[in-house]
């Protein structure tokens, strides 16, 4: 919606109001009267956002939902669910403390660009043992947004053999269902002055794009940070694969926009269907997949049967002291039989 060709390269005026403003108006009136599209949920959205009504309340709603959840968590007595309140609670206060160095995220986003250290980071993938390591680490990775690559800059000079790797700052690169490999900006000068360039668009990013809609709604987001990241990998190149075909499909192009919106969301949910069918195979599946895939659905399962399985669990082996988030394999295994377990011992009450 905000995209301008300029010669051989793609910008996003987003940021540059008011052309931001003019575009997705424009695009919106331009599709209604000549195409008789009608407009679509995104695209006032994103005039709403152009004119500061949404970026705002998305600030202070997050930043409150961050501290509500990490209030929640830190109530429990649970171990892993304090340490997760630590990195709500850590994400928070960093991504305040952050505002005082962003006059610096010019400099950064040059640094990272020479250094190859700007890729996007996944702050979801910190996994702390404890309450002062979850707010130490996610405090760090938040608190140093703007300054990040500064600071990976000046440790590899202080130290060579570190590579720039700062334990607790440098974290794990972030995946999109939308694009294989690292999130990177492609040119750090023209964001200085507002404007985003923007990389070449892979198939599944064209094809959502050309109904507007949002690429970060195709990401797999779930209870379990470590599996939607492998998730992403996988179902990056899946898409790419089946949702090229339509660039190329007649049928598809002489679609409205309505019935386009459909035939990409169906092909989506197939698409991941197929993908959770490749990562359910104990034995093929490769063994971290598989692991992932099997936390991740025992997570999603009720608070009941969860709250049953880990006690007989810890009733069954002796000093037993495990959680969702750090169970092997195995330990899954046991704890998914104890699961469907649960019917049978509700009805035996």
């Amino acid at each position: 919606m905000f995209q301008i060709r300029v010669g051989d390269n793609i910008i996003d005026a987003e940021n540059s109001f008011p052309l931001s403003l003019f575009l997705a108006g424009g695009r919106m009136m331009n599709e209604y009267t000549e195409e008789g599209q009608r407009p679509t949920l995104e695209q006032f959205t994103k005039i709403g956002e152009q004119l500061a009504v949404g970026n705002l309340a998305t600030d202070i709603s997050g930043m409150f939902s961050s501290l509500q959840q990490a209030a929640l968590t830190l109530n429990e007595t649970d171990a892993t669910a304090v340490a997760k309140g630590g990195v709500l609670l850590g994400k928070a206060m960093g991504g305040f403390l952050s505002g005082y160095t962003r006059p610096l995220d010019p400099l950064n986003k040059l640094i990272g660009t020479v250094t190859g250290t700007d890729a996007a980071k996944d702050v979801r993938q910190i996994n702390p043992d404890s309450l002062s390591e979850a707010l130490t680490t996610s405090g760090l990775q938040s608190m140093t947004k703007y300054v990040d690559n500064i600071a990976e800059g000046l440790y590899k000079i202080i130290d060579q053999d570190s590579g720039g790797e700062i334990p607790g700052l440098t974290g794990t690169t972030l995946r999109v269902a939308t694009r294989e490999g690292d999130i990177r900006q492609p040119n750090a000068l023209l964001s200085i002055f507002g404007v985003r360039q923007i990389p070449g668009r892979t198939a599944t990013e064209s094809v959502l794009d050309s109904v507007d809609m949002p690429r970060y709604m195709q990401n797999i987001r779930s209870a379990n940070p470590k599996y939607d990241r492998i998730a992403n990998i996988y179902l990056s190149r899946l898409l790419e694969t089946r949702l090229s075909r339509l660039l190329e499909e007649p049928r598809f192009q002489r679609m409205s926009n309505e019935d386009k919106r459909a035939e990409i969301k169906e092909q989506i949910s197939v698409t991941r269907d197929y993908m959770y069918d490749l990562m359910d195979k104990p034995g093929v599946t490769p063994e971290t997949v598989y692991l992932e895939y099997t936390r991740k659905k025992m997570m999603s399962r009720p608070r009941a049967e969860k709250k049953f399985a880990l006690r007989m669990m810890k009733e069954s082996i002796p000093n037993f002291e495990g959680d969702l988030a750090n169970m092997s394999l195995r330990e899954l295994n046991v704890f998914e039989y104890y699961v469907k377990m649960y019917p049978a011992y509700r009805a035996a009450l």
